[in-house]
């Protein structure tokens, strides 16, 4: 991990920290399958790993290193993340991580730990939050007498929906994987909300 003022171990357990405390208040840790749970772990403990300390913006105006990696994409941060993880868990050639995995299992865990740090791309927030409202117009998850809204969604997070609006996002596979990656986003940006 590089030595940076942000972006560094302490950020990397905070994350870790927090999509735990959360998954396990909402009950969505409990409801995800093992191998989901395994990803979103992953995931968190890799978001950032190797981060320069500088944004995507920053990489693409001054075509900096990583630019040279991975061509002129607005997400090039995450895809290098991507890479350093898989290098970390011995995709690279040698003995890692999910050696013991079948191929099958082992391509199902990488998919989701690779959409996961691609979801921590800020600048896909705003895409992430209009889902969410959409998500939230449904009738599933609109409390009697009230309007959705992205307080649902916090209910949601903090263990205080019903068991049948869970249910409700883990039925669908698409909302299933939206779950995981807003529960991840959620825990990188919750920093913001803590006391220093």
């Amino acid at each position: 991990m590089r030595s940076n003022p942000y972006h560094n171990w302490q950020h990397v357990f905070d994350v870790t920290q927090t999509l735990f405390v959360l998954g396990m208040q909402s009950g969505l840790l409990e409801r995800i399958d093992p191998l989901e749970r395994l990803a979103i772990v992953i995931a968190s403990l890799c978001h950032d790993v190797d981060h320069p300390g500088v944004t995507n913006s920053f990489i693409l105006k001054h075509q900096a290193y990583i630019f040279d990696n991975y061509g002129i994409n607005a997400d090039c941060l995450e895809h290098h993340h991507i890479d350093k993880a898989d290098c970390m868990l011995g995709l690279d050639g040698r003995e890692g991580l999910l050696k013991n995995l079948s191929d099958d299992v082992r391509e199902k865990v990488l998919d989701n730990v690779h959409r996961l740090i691609l979801a921590t791309d800020m600048a896909r927030h705003g895409d992430y939050v209009k889902r969410l409202q959409e998500v939230l117009t449904k009738p599933e998850f609109i409390p009697p007498n009230a309007k959705s809204s992205l307080g649902d969604f916090c209910r949601i997070c903090s263990g205080n929906a019903s068991a049948a609006q869970l249910d409700v996002l883990l039925a669908d596979p698409e909302l299933r994987k939206f779950s995981m990656d807003l529960l991840l986003k959620c825990a990188d940006v919750s920093n913001v909300f803590k006391s220093a």
